[in-house]
């Protein structure tokens, strides 16, 4: 949700193909600080964009995230590993861990480093032989800067670097807790060896297992930060290649837009296609008609002009007679008056 009111957000579950615990996103990163501890963000991922979200107070981040989670895992489209909730416990710890060495303007690896050569020395103070522990080695795994400019443009890279940091923090804690149990069991041999020469051996081999530990920590640490790094140019593949398919998806838009308005003028065209054939016909049978009318016309002043010289012969006849009535009746009284 945003910061005003109605600036709400929606999101599909069924288009997410992932969630990641901590603000890891470029979203996060480009931000100079951040009001919300780093423990309570996490992102959800989708294709070309994330959704990153904070929730305040444990009981809430942690039921909202493995809630989100779960319900990803049902519905989304993703196949990133899901995190367990001891493995969310240690990254929530870690991040809190993070918060107080940044406080002390230190990184985690030498805040954890100081506290336990503080705890050494506190220890040390009754018996200078437990100083030896002072040594172990401990390293931190801060993301580079590279990472950070690399953020989540490709979501896989992501889940990628989300399990680098994961194995680096389980090594980190994997590596307190040995010097831990290096030191309790130094001090238990101190209290219960039977005599200082066993006591002394069995502190020497824990210290030699305990440093082939370091070693081999320090070299799996070594070989994560490297493979991180070289995911580097992946990213920038895959940012090169997002803005081709942007490019393409563009001119997609833009072919379908020029289709739906040929489409378009072309149901205009059809419609006035349909009505101009409409008027045609329309004309057809009004020329018909008028054909028709003038056949009848035609025919009736034929009969007029038939009746006409019917009644012409008629006349002509009636007149002949009276005429020739007319000359005998002259001839007659022609005659009665010679007579």
């Amino acid at each position: 949700k945003g910061d005003q009111k109605d600036d709400t957000q929606k999101v599909n579950l069924r288009e997410c193909i992932g969630i990641i615990y901590g603000p890891m996103t470029t979203t996060f990163q480009r931000c100079v600080s951040i009001d919300d501890p780093a423990w309570s963000c996490f992102s959800l991922l989708f294709m070309g964009r994330t959704l990153d979200l904070t929730v305040s107070g444990d009981l809430q981040v942690r039921a909202w995230f493995l809630g989100m989670q779960h319900l990803i895992s049902l519905h989304g489209i993703g196949s990133m590993p899901m995190m367990s909730e001891a493995q969310f416990i240690a990254r929530k710890v870690q991040y809190k861990l993070m918060a107080v060495a940044h406080q002390n303007h230190l990184v985690l690896g030498r805040y954890l480093l100081e506290r336990l050569r503080a705890i050494a020395k506190s220890r040390s103070a009754s018996d200078p032989t437990s100083a030896q522990t002072e040594t172990t080695k401990t390293s931190c795994f801060a993301p580079s800067k590279r990472e950070k400019r690399c953020g989540s443009v490709d979501n896989g890279t992501v889940g990628r670097l989300a399990e680098l940091k994961e194995k680096a923090l389980q090594l980190q804690v994997s590596l307190a807790t040995r010097t831990l149990q290096a030191e309790v069991a130094s001090m238990l041999l101190k209290q219960t060896a039977a005599s200082t020469d066993l006591g002394a051996v069995l502190k020497e081999a824990a210290l030699d297992a305990l440093k082939r530990r370091c070693t081999n920590l320090d070299e799996e640490t070594s070989r994560l930060s490297a493979e991180a790094e070289e995911l580097g140019p992946q990213v920038k593949a895959q940012e090169k290649t997002e803005r081709s398919l942007r490019k393409i998806q563009q001119k997609l838009e833009d072919a379908e837009s020029r289709r739906q308005s040929l489409q378009l003028k072309l149901s205009t065209a059809r419609t006035s296609a349909e009505a101009s054939s409409g008027l045609k016909t329309k004309s057809s049978s009004v020329e018909a008609e008028a054909t028709r009318r003038g056949k009848e016309l035609k025919q009736r002043i034929q009969d007029l002009e038939r009746q006409l010289c019917e009644a012409k012969g008629r006349y002509s006849e009636t007149a002949i007679d009276q005429n020739r009535r007319q000359a005998e009746a002259i001839q007659t009284a022609e005659r009665a008056r010679l007579a």
